[in-house]
């Protein structure tokens, strides 16, 4: 799981600008939870960090991710996710069954921002890497791509 957060990382950045609010929300109840990461970057950040990549890390307006290996979180954030899931109107865009490691690529259109979540879950860990942003169907195909070199 800490390999594919890893990863993820490397992906950062590819833009993005305002997350949906029921992750944030999310973010903010597990924030001050031990056992459970939570980072929420901003592209500001992004750039001062020396991030790089073909996108300019600019348009990023914030990336939350949030993380825990404690089964007792996992199966809240799980649920939570399923809901915000509905709730959003996410449109499943692929899922990738591995070996007891799930991940699901999710999207939310408004407009010319896109929402850009993938969720991993395997076993008692899970994950939540919210973008949001002005990516195009090109820019999508080149993370899943990505994901593909691993």
């Amino acid at each position: 799981m800490k390999r594919f957060i890893v990863m993820i990382m490397m992906l950062l950045p590819i833009s993005a600008m305002a997350s949906i609010p029921e992750v944030s929300e999310l973010a903010n109840k597990y924030s001050s939870t031990e056992g459970v990461t939570v980072v929420n970057l901003t592209g500001e950040m992004l750039a001062m960090a020396g991030a790089s990549g073909d996108i300019d890390t600019s348009m990023i307006e914030d990336i939350i991710i949030i993380q825990t290996e404690k089964a007792r979180y996992a199966k809240d954030i799980s649920k939570r996710m399923k809901k915000i899931v509905a709730d959003a109107n996410l449109k499943s865009i692929a899922n990738v069954d591995d070996e007891g490691t799930k991940v699901g690529f999710y999207q939310k259109t408004n407009g010319e921002i896109m929402d850009f979540i993938i969720f991993v879950s395997e076993g008692s860990e899970v994950a939540i890497i919210d973008i949001c942003g002005k990516f195009d169907e090109e820019s999508i195909a080149e993370i899943l791509n990505q994901f593909e070199n691993f």
